[in-house]
C-alpha cells in the first residue's frame, strides 16, 4: 500500500489547477511558499504581503491569507502542510477527530516519516515520527492514523504504565474499536513502552 500522499499544484499543469480562491477555500486560507510561487507569487510578493499584514506566517514555508486567530480546520491544514506529503494527525489531535476526545487547545499534533525534516514548533505543532505509516494511516479528508493505531499511541504517550492501561480501558470500553482490533493492532504494531500494561488493558 503507497504511502497516503495528498493534491499538490505543482504536480499539475497550470491550466488544469483550480484556481486560487478554490485552493484558498479547500486549505482555509493556508498556502505553502511551494504553492505561492507556483501560482505566479514572487517571492518579493510574499515578503511585501507579510511586511504589509495582509498575510502571515503559521509555520516554516506556511501562511495564512488571512489575519486573526486561525481556526480549528486552518491549524489543522497549516500543520499538515508544514509535514509534507506523508504528513497525518495523530495522537490526541487525531483522537479529537475521531471523536474519543474533546477538543481543546493543544498544538497539533502529526506523524511524519523518519525521512522528513520537519520538527516540532510548539505551540503550534507537535511532530512524531514512524516507519509504520504505510499500514497506520487512513485517507480522509485530513489524513489521521486508524482509530486502533491513534488509541495504542496515546496509550504509548502516557506517563505511566498505570495510565496507558486505564487510557486503553477508557477509550475502547466508550468507542466503536473492538478489542479484538485492537489486540490485532497490538500484535502488528508492538508498542516499544508500556507492552505488558496496554496488554492488560485489553484483558479488561
Amino acid at each position: 500500500m503507497p504511502l497516503h500522499t495528498r493534491w499538490s499544484s505543482d504536480e499539475i499543469p497550470a491550466p488544469a489547477r483550480p484556481s486560487w480562491q478554490v485552493l484558498l477555500g479547500e486549505q482555509h486560507g493556508i498556502v505553502t511558499y511551494e504553492q505561492l510561487r507556483s501560482y505566479g507569487h514572487s517571492a518579493a510578493d510574499v515578503t511585501a504581503n507579510l511586511r504589509a499584514g495582509r498575510w502571515r506566517r503559521v509555520l516554516p514555508r506556511v501562511y495564512a491569507t488571512f489575519t486573526g486567530e486561525l481556526p480549528r480546520p486552518a491549524r489543522l491544514h497549516a500543520a499538515l502542510r508544514y509535514g509534507g506529503h506523508h504528513a497525518v494527525l495523530s495522537h490526541r489531535t487525531a483522537a479529537e477527530e475521531w471523536g474519543f476526545l474533546p477538543i481543546a487547545d493543544h498544538p497539533v499534533e502529526i506523524t511524519v516519516p523518519y525521512t522528513s525534516s520537519a520538527i516540532s514548533h510548539k505551540p503550534s505543532v507537535v511532530v512524531h515520527r514512524s516507519r509504520a505509516l504505510r499500514y497506520t494511516t487512513v485517507g480522509t479528508t485530513l489524513p489521521r492514523t486508524r482509530t486502533t493505531d491513534t488509541i495504542l499511541d496515546l496509550a504509548v504517550a502516557e506517563q505511566t504504565g498505570r495510565q496507558a492501561t486505564m487510557l486503553i480501558v477508557d477509550l475502547v470500553s466508550r468507542s466503536s474499536v473492538s478489542v479484538a482490533s485492537m489486540l490485532d493492532c497490538f500484535q502488528l504494531r508492538p508498542p516499544f513502552r508500556f507492552r505488558s500494561a496496554i496488554r492488560r488493558g485489553l484483558s479488561w
